[in-house]
Formats: C-alpha cells, structure tokens, sequence
C-alpha cells in the first residue's frame, strides 16, 4: 500500500433503459460516441437529430398548407363535405384543443427529473459540509500551499545555521531542506485551477441549466395556452374567422416549438451517448487516458469524463489533468503518492537532523533559534492535524471519488438522462396534438362557413338595414 490508501470503487455504472434507447437512435456515419472535438462527426450527427423535428414541422405545414388550399381556396369551399356535424365538429375540435394544453401542462411535472439532477450535482459540487469536488480541491490547494510556503520557510531557515565543527552536518541539512522545497513544489502542478474550474462548472450547471429549462417550458406553455384559448373560442362560437386565426397562430407556434424540442431532444441524446460511451483500453496511444490508468478498461460515463477533462485542462500545463482524471476510477498508483511520500522521508529526515545539530552544542547561538523551528515544526508535521497528514486525506480516492459517482452515475446518467427524455416526449405529444387540431380544422372549417352564411341569410340586417318590404319579400313570393 502508498502513502495514500487505496481504495477499490463500486462496480461500474449499469446503463439504465432510456440510456440505451436515447443512445440507439439514428446517428450519421454511425457516430454514436461522446466525443469533445466541436469538428468531429459525432457533432454532425448530433445536429442533424436536433434539426430533425423542425424539418418535420416545416414538411407537415408544406402538407397542411397544400390540402388548405385544395379544399379552402375556392369559390365552392362552403359546399365541400365537412369531416361530421357542426355539434361533432365543434367538439371534436375543442377536445383536441384542451388535449394540447393538458400535455402542455405536463411539462412542468416532467421538468422535476432534470432539476433534480441540478440539485444533486450542485450539491456534490459544494456544500455546507464542505464535502463537495469544489471544497475538496479547495482543501487541497490550500493544505498544498501551506506545506509548500513551510518547506520555503526551512530552507530559508536551514542558511542561517552555522556549525563550525559540523559543517558536513550543516551542509546535510541544507541539502534535505533543498529536497524538501523541491518535492513541495511540485504539488501545485497537480492542482492549479482544479477548483476553480469545477466552481465555474457548478455554477453554470445550477444558474444557467434551470433557468434555461424554466424560461423554455415557460414560454412553450404560454403558446400552447394562447392557442387553445383562441381554439376552444372559435369551437364554442363555430366562428370560421377566429378559427383562421387560430390556424394562423398554429402555424406560427409549430415551428417554434420544434427548436425547443429539437434542442431537448439533442441534449437529451448527448447525455445518453456519455453514459452509453464504449469501452476504451487505456494506453499511451489514447490521449485523455491518464497514465494511472494504463492498461485498464473504461467505458460508459468513465470514458467520456475523461475525454471532457483532458478537454478542460488540456494546453494548460502541470499535471492537473492527471490527479483529476485519476479519480475516474482511482485505480493504479495516485500521481502524488511518491510526492507526498518523498516529502514525509525528508520530513523525518530533516527531524533527526536538525535534532542532532541542536544536542550537539556546536552551533552558534544564532543557529539555535533556526534549528529549535525546523525541529518543532517537522515533528509536529508527523502528527494527525500536521499539513502532510492532511493533504493526505483530502488527496485520499473514496470521497473524491464517490462525488464524482453522485455528478455523473446518479446526476447525468439518471435523474437529468429521465427529466430531458420526459420533457422531450410530452412536448412531442403537445405537438401531436396541435398538428392534429391544425388539420382537423381543415375539414371542420366548411360547417363553420356553412353555418355563418345560414345566419345571414336568415338574419334580415345582415346585409345592412334594408326596407321592411324588401327583406320579407321573400315571406309573399
């Protein structure tokens, strides 16, 4: 075992049914795998699903506008047979409205799985325990920066000695001080801009994640409402105007809401296609592989994790994307476990130095106040609270590691996977049921008319305010 435990994970994530499903739709030259390469056909593919449903819309308005034309354009549109009787028409038409705003209501139930997915990744991100990525790696710069100044400190320290009679002695101990500073500087090339990278990644999440969904189903929901109030209206009245006018707006909100679901549905299927990535055999070939991991199988959310952390960190510099990557899986040797263990050897080392130097009574009387710091320092840096102990602990694989479970295992790769699937379907069903409205009304529009013109006829101002013998004459023919 290292100077950090070991600790050996649970089993790797189990693909849900969603996740298969989302990952098993259509994707252009079979570009199934999560990839961060904005020039990589895994990007078309997923454009090309997202554009999918507004191309559906534009082909069914093309259709919706042609049979308008054919049976509502001409002189004669009046007499065409209507779909049933206006009692029928008109209740057919309302149910189909009142179905759209009722799936259109069912949008904010669905939203309840991805928001909890935000919940649950801004929790494990940070928290009021302090037991989150974002606070662990904070605790980790600091513990690493507070031993780094110390190790400063001593080897400043460590020139002031002076021992005539022992000056080999002396010159030991600088070179364990110099050791010392060198294995501590090391350190903040392993966690540089780890948590500000994942503070930055957390508030996006939370801010902008449940913002957008609430804004979006919002605003779909206030188009569905408008266009079923102007719906069952024109049904309740039998009012062959206000129901063009309902078509009309239809038109408009069709489109509209294909976007939104053309962008649910592609997130939705980018989420499914990282839980569902395939497994990848680390090697030196593979770039996003850190090398702990050489030799060792990963797949599914594991795989893609890496892949989105060498993007963030890559042409950053130090070895940040090797300690984060590391905790994918915590398998193989920690990348600061020689580090830490080489600080702890020369902590003891320069313990016992230092403690020699002081009993000898060979220094001079400058030197002992030197020697009495490194001396009561690196001994109590061998205790349970010392600097090196707790760098330990935080660097330590089980809580970093199971944080990193609760984000991807449970935050992406279920509630948010579920909440994206659901809000997509129910709005793919909200817009069934529009089109469904939409066409209907083609076929009920001739009673409407044939009603309207029934009215004015019988109605004897409806041409204007015509001589009482002329508008009964009628009643003596």
């Amino acid at each position: 075992m290292g100077f950090i435990p070991d600790y050996n994970p649970a089993e790797a994530y189990s693909r849900s049914e969603v996740v298969d499903e989302l990952h098993g739709f259509y994707h252009h030259n079979n570009a199934d795998q999560f990839s961060t390469d904005k020039e990589s056909d895994y990007v078309t593919a997923i454009v090309i699903l997202g554009a999918a449903p507004l191309m559906l819309a534009v082909a069914i308005l093309l259709i919706y506008f042609v049979l308008l034309f054919y049976r509502c354009c001409k002189s004669s549109c009046a007499a065409k047979e209507a779909f049933c009787g206006p009692i029928c028409s008109r209740f057919l038409l309302g149910f189909l409205f009142l179905a759209a705003l009722v799936f259109g209501m069912g949008l904010w139930g669905a939203r309840y799985d991805f928001n909890m997915a935000v919940d649950k990744l801004a929790y494990s991100m940070t928290n009021d325990d302090g037991s989150g990525l974002v606070d662990i790696f904070a605790n980790i710069e600091q513990h690493g920066g507070s031993l780094t100044s110390q190790a400063s400190a001593y080897y400043r320290e460590s020139t002031q000695i002076d021992c005539p009679a022992l000056s080999s002695d002396v010159n030991a101990l600088k070179a364990k001080t110099l050791q010392l500073k060198n294995e501590a500087d090391k350190l903040p090339s392993y966690y540089e801009k780890a948590s500000s990278s994942l503070s930055g990644l957390n508030e996006k999440a939370e801010k902008m994640s449940k913002r957008h969904v609430n804004i979006g189903i919002g605003v779909v929901f206030a188009l569905v409402l408008f266009y079923t109030f102007m719906g069952v209206s024109a049904a309740g009245q039998g009012s062959s105007r206000l129901l063009d006018c309902t078509s009309c707006w239809g038109s408009t909100v069709l489109p509209l809401m294909a976007v939104v679901l053309g962008l649910e549905l592609g997130l939705s299927i980018i989420v499914a296609d990282y839980c569902a990535h395939d497994t990848v055999s680390c090697s030196a070939a593979i770039d996003y592989c850190p090398a702990a991991l050489d030799g060792q199988q990963v797949s599914g959310p594991d795989a893609s994790s890496l892949k989105v952390i060498h993007r963030s960190f890559e042409g950053a510099g130090g070895n940040t994307e090797e300690l984060v990557g590391y905790y994918v899986r915590c398998s193989g040797t920690h990348p600061l476990d020689s580090v830490l263990a080489n600080v702890d050897q020369y902590r003891k080392q320069l313990f016992e130095n230092a403690e020699a130097l002081q009993s000898s009574g060979q220094c001079t009387a400058a030197s002992a106040a030197s020697l009495n710091l490194i001396k009561s320092d690196t001994a109590a840096l061998g205790t349970t609270y010392n600097t090196v102990h707790a760098l330990k602990n935080s660097l330590s694989c089980e809580g970093i590691n199971q944080r990193y479970r609760s984000v991807t295992y449970d935050a992406m790769c279920t509630h948010s996977v579920d909440g994206l699937y659901k809000l997509w379907v129910v709005q793919a069903f909200v817009c069934s049921f529009l089109v469904l409205s939409h066409f209907f009304s083609v076929f009920v529009r001739p009673k409407f008319l044939e009603q309207k013109y029934a009215d004015e006829y019988d109605d004897p101002t409806a041409f204007g305010n015509l001589d009482p013998t002329l508008a009964n004459a009628n009643a003596r023919v």
